[in-house]
């Protein structure tokens, strides 16, 4: 039996490392160990547990991602955001657009002076919505696939 704290082998029938005094009934390694300093195991354990909290936080980050890109990957969701938000660019921004979502915007917001620019915008946006449901636009600005 092998003391987790140091390494040191111990008879089996021991409670207490020879070596350092820990308890060997709670802390044993059933596995072979080739003389390990105290410096070496500490460094180990260092490393199993900073390695298992950024493999947790990686994955965490990882789920939030795949989240956020199947929103601005599913054509369903961007044509509604294109029927609803449309007419100021919202679902072009979301693709990656972003020039066709800035000229939307602008023609919305200073449209107004002529009365026609939101009215042009909003046709645009249905368009889109309907290529979007439809699957003629089949993929974002940044050449990912949109899927349904």
């Amino acid at each position: 039996m092998f003391c987790s704290r140091c390494g040191k082998e111990n008879e089996d029938s021991t409670k207490f490392c020879i070596a350092c005094g820990a308890p060997l009934a709670e802390n044993t390694i059933e596995v072979e160990v080739e003389n390990k300093t105290e410096d070496t195991i500490k460094e180990e354990q260092k490393q199993t547990s900073t390695g298992a909290n950024s493999q947790a936080n990686g994955n965490n980050n990882q789920q939030g991602q795949t989240q956020i890109s199947d929103l601005a990957t599913n054509s369903i969701i961007l044509g509604l955001i294109a029927l609803f938000f449309g007419s100021i660019g919202v679902h072009n921004f979301i693709m990656g657009y972003t020039k066709k979502a800035v000229t939307q915007l602008l023609l919305t917001v200073l449209g107004w002076i002529i009365f026609v620019g939101p009215v042009i915008s909003a046709i645009w946006a249905i368009v889109d919505a309907v290529m979007l449901f439809s699957g003629t636009i089949n993929k974002d600005g940044h050449g990912n696939i949109l899927h349904r």
